[in-house]
C-alpha cells in the first residue's frame, strides 16, 4: 500500500479554507491521516520539509518509509528557443528593449497579485520599459486592481495549456509568490519548474517546499521579502546576461518528467532510499 500524502492537504485547509485546527472535523480528518501512514508500505511526499513535519506527528521511526518526488513537467514541452522567442515577442508587440515579466496559473490573496502589480509598477517608475504577461484561466479578478497608470503595460490571456511554454520561452521574468503559510512546507509548486525549463529567472517565495534549499545560491533566483522589493529591483536590474540553457539545465534535473518518473518508479518498485 502507498499512500500520496500531496502537501500537507489538511494543514492547507486551515490555512486557506477555514478548517479550525480545534474542530472535531480536523481531529477525525488527522486521526485518519496518521492511520493510513501507520499502515502505508511507502509514502510519497513533494519536500523534504512535509517528510520531517509528518515525522513530527508520528515519531521518526516511520522514516525509511517516506520517500520525496517531484512536480515534473515534459521537458518535450518546456523547453527554450530562441527562435520561438522572437516570434511570440513580436507577437505581443515588444521592442527590442522592453522587459517581459510573466506569471502564470490561478489568480488570488494566496498569490500576492496586488504586491506582483505593485512591484511591476515600481518597475516602471524607475524609467525601465517592458510589460506583464500574465496567463489564468480567471482574468475577472485583476478588475479593479490594475492601475490606470499600469493597465497599457498589463498583457492578460487566457489561452490553452499548450501555448503556455511559447509564451514563457519569451519572457525574461517568472514570478511565483505566495502568501507565507505553515502548510506551504508541503508543497512543490509546479509554475516554477515550468519557468526554469523554459530558462526563466524567477522571483520566489521564502519557506515554500524546498524551494530555498533548492535555489538559495543560485544567481537566477531572487527570494521576495516584503519591504525589500528595492533589493529584488536592484537584484534584476544588474542581472547582466542570461544563459537560458544553463537555467534549463538545471531546470531539467529538478523538475524535468523523466527525473519525477524515474523517482515514482524507484517507489513502485520498492529500490534504493528515498
Amino acid at each position: 500500500m502507498i499512500f500520496d500524502a500531496d502537501g500537507l492537504p489538511l494543514e492547507e485547509r486551515v490555512d486557506f479554507s477555514g478548517l479550525k485546527a480545534s474542530s472535531s472535523q480536523y481531529t477525525f480528518l488527522k486521526r485518519e491521516e496518521r492511520k493510513i501512514i501507520n499502515m502505508a508500505d511507502h509514502v510519497i511526499t513533494r519536500s523534504k520539509k512535509s517528510v520531517d513535519i509528518h515525522l513530527g506527528a508520528i515519531g521518526v521511526k516511520f522514516a525509511p518509509k517516506f520517500h520525496v518526488v517531484s512536480n515534473g513537467r515534459d521537458e518535450s514541452m518546456f523547453y527554450f528557443d530562441a527562435k520561438n522567442r522572437d516570434q511570440v515577442r513580436a507577437e505581443l508587440g515588444l521592442g527590442k528593449n522592453d522587459i517581459l515579466w510573466v506569471y502564470t496559473g490561478t489568480l488570488g490573496k494566496p498569490y500576492l497579485v496586488e504586491e506582483m502589480l505593485a512591484l511591476f509598477e515600481t518597475f516602471l517608475s524607475r524609467g525601465n520599459q517592458g510589460k506583464f504577461l500574465i496567463l489564468t484561466r480567471n482574468p475577472d479578478y485583476l478588475k479593479d486592481r490594475v492601475s490606470p497608470e499600469s493597465e497599457s503595460h498589463l498583457i492578460v490571456r487566457a489561452g490553452a495549456f499548450a501555448d503556455v511554454p511559447r509564451f514563457l520561452m519569451a519572457a525574461d521574468l517568472g514570478m511565483s509568490l505566495r502568501s507565507p503559510a505553515p502548510s506551504l512546507a508541503g508543497l512543490a509548486p509546479i509554475k516554477l519548474g515550468e519557468y526554469l525549463l523554459c530558462g526563466l529567472p524567477v522571483l520566489v517565495s521564502r519557506e515554500v517546499g524546498d524551494t530555498e534549499e533548492l535555489l538559495e545560491d543560485k544567481n537566477f533566483c531572487c527570494f521576495y521579502e516584503k519591504g525589500k522589493e528595492a533589493e529584488f529591483l536592484a537584484w534584476f536590474e544588474n542581472l547582466g546576461p542570461i544563459h537560458p540553457e544553463t537555467i534549463h539545465k538545471f531546470g531539467l534535473a529538478h523538475f524535468g518528467l523523466k527525473s519525477s518518473i524515474a523517482q515514482y518508479l524507484k517507489v513502485l518498485d520498492f529500490g534504493g532510499e528515498g
